[in-house]
């Protein structure tokens, strides 16, 4: 690495004709030397781009910035360089541009054209400011990190795109306005990769009535706690039918109760095994929203910790270790003195059942997506995924398959089905998960943690003429802190099923 150290230390000439001013530009580096004899690199592979364009705009968007690498290059051999004309590299041709702006700053300009410039199909013209300052020029919005990339400052915003072959690390109240493209990390990074004309199927789930609905799950020891454990499920609430509303329990048909996760009138989550032993938390949910919850059980600390949307909200004290017993795991209302009450008015979907005490870390790392279903301690795990029929299946090996309602037949206690949603058109592949185009990152929390995988969920009831999908990351190191937005776009009709 000290030939590279080299190479962006050779002297480049302004109008001034300074001596010893080196070319350091924040929003594109280097990371090996372009041969004179014309070589470009394939900027695309192993890049990450953070916002989607149809494929031609991103071919010439390419076919551009590879021009702006060479004009780097070839700016850092001696600062006597002055553009070329109708170079070939990839699909196309590139034009450089070198202008004088005033005695420290060069203006570089590059065009890409697709097939060439004489009868170009699609053009992109991108514009960068150098700026010699001493012995250092960069951008007005960053300053090179020595040999690892990018570094944007604090409150620093960048109205366009950033390109590096190193890191880019974001400062407090940062912002990237368009598009990403790096071969090293950013800080949060996403690395998706694009897929044309992907089918993104989101699954099914489950609407309850608020009057007698609810889905049973038999008795199974796997089930049964009696010290730490996990639940979670997505929910979508209509409105409040009592004081409190159950999600979860499983409850004998007395008052003795192993365990529950409810919800009661201020929409606050709550917790326990009776009455006087349980935990609210202290945040509360929005009604006709989709919503998160996890609780966990911490049995040797007697803690429960409530995590809403992936990310922690409060803990409380909950005296005592649950109590197993023998009774039906109920999704959607409270069984007790052999009659049901509570029932749940609104959605449920995606339920799991853990016997451990999940880590922060594990809950945030797949609130959002599915799961496989052999992950360590899940004993339960319903996606309703099924779309008709009664049987719920439980997607672990312990095989705790439930119903709706009370058993195989068709009751009126039976919630319905919601329609699975799929979106269409151009996506971008995050793994096995897929979000729609037109992506941007925003940086708030100036924090460098990482994002590996991101996923959407999607849910209607009815037939909205069209639906808004927003796809927001919280920075894994700044829980409760400022929020990532991600992916936003109207659904047309025709998309949603």
């Amino acid at each position: 690495m000290k030939g590279l150290q080299k190479r962006f230390s050779t002297s480049f000439n302004t109008a001034n004709n300074e001596q010893g001013a080196v070319l350091v530009l924040t929003a594109i580096i280097l990371a090996s030397v372009i041969a004179l004899s014309g070589y470009l690199w394939n900027r695309v592979g192993g890049f990450v781009y953070t916002q989607g364009r149809e494929i031609l705009s991103e071919k010439v968007e390419s076919i551009t910035e590879g021009g702006l690498d060479k004009a780097i290059w070839e700016l850092n051999q001696n600062g006597l360089y002055a553009g070329e004309t109708g170079t070939s590299f990839g699909d196309g041709t590139f034009d450089i541009a070198i202008s004088n702006i005033n005695g420290s700053t060069k203006l570089i300009t590059a065009t890409g054209y697709i097939p060439n410039s004489v009868t170009p199909i699609t053009t992109k013209t991108i514009q960068i400011e150098a700026l010699s300052s001493g012995n250092v020029i960069s951008f007005p919005y960053g300053l090179q990190a020595g040999e690892d990339g990018i570094e944007v400052g604090i409150g620093a915003s960048i109205d366009g795109s950033v390109y590096s072959n190193g890191n880019v690390t974001v400062g407090a109240g940062s912002d990237i306005a368009s598009n990403v493209w790096v071969a090293g990390g950013v800080g949060p990074t996403i690395n998706p990769s694009f897929e044309e004309n992907g089918n993104a199927s989101l699954g099914s789930g489950l609407l309850f009535d608020g009057n007698n609905d609810y889905v049973r799950i038999p008795h199974d020891s796997s089930l049964s706690m009696s010290g730490d454990f996990t639940l979670s499920a997505w929910i979508n609430i209509d409105s409040n039918t009592s004081s409190y509303d159950n999600l979860i329990g499983k409850f004998d048909g007395t008052s003795q109760w192993n365990y529950f996760l409810d919800f009661n009138s201020s929409r606050q989550f709550t917790m326990g095994w009776d009455d006087t032993q349980y935990c609210v938390s202290s945040s509360s949910f929005n009604l006709d929203e989709w919503t998160h919850v996890t609780v966990v059980f911490d049995d040797a600390a007697n803690r429960a910790h409530f995590y809403i949307n992936g990310q922690y909200d409060s803990s409380c004290r909950v005296n005592y270790s649950p109590t197993p017993n023998t009774g039906d795991v109920y999704i959607g209302a409270f069984y007790e003195n052999s009659s049901f009450s509570e029932f749940v008015d609104g959605s449920i979907d995606d339920v799991r059942i853990w016997n451990i005490a999940r880590s922060q870390e594990d809950i945030e790392s797949d609130w959002l997506g599915e799961i496989t279903g052999s992950e360590s301690g899940l004993v339960g795990y319903w996606k309703f995924n099924e779309g008709t029929g009664q049987d719920l299946f439980d997607e672990t090996s312990n095989g705790n398959d439930g119903y709706r309602g009370q058993s195989s037949s068709s009751e009126n206690s039976d919630p319905v089905w919601i329609d699975e949603v799929t979106t269409e058109g151009y996506m971008y592949s995050f793994g096995d998960h897929y979000t729609r185009r037109d992506m941007a990152m925003a940086f708030d929390a100036g924090q460098t943690g990482f994002v590996n995988e991101i996923s959407v969920r999607l849910k209607k009831v009815g037939n909205p003429s069209n639906l808004r999908l927003r796809l927001v990351a919280n920075n894994v190191n700044n829980p409760g802190g400022s929020s990532y937005a991600l992916a936003e776009r109207i659904l047309q009709s025709s998309w949603v099923t």
